[in-house]
């Protein structure tokens, strides 16, 4: 059987997260809660970058 394949689902978690952020911190309404994807997106990142398992 072959060795499965590495995924990177924490780095596509950390680049939706961005865009949400990003999404939401262009709607004036919704501008108060662009802060929490943000901080999910850098959480998510630093721990790809750090190279822990996803």
């Amino acid at each position: 059987m072959p060795a499965p394949q590495p995924r990177n689902g924490l780095g596509v978690a950390a680049m939706v997260l961005g865009i949400v952020g990003t999404v939401l911190s262009l709607a004036v309404t919704l501008f108060r809660l662009s802060w929490l994807p943000a901080v999910l997106a850098l959480i998510c990142k630093n721990v790809v970058w750090t190279g822990a398992p996803s």
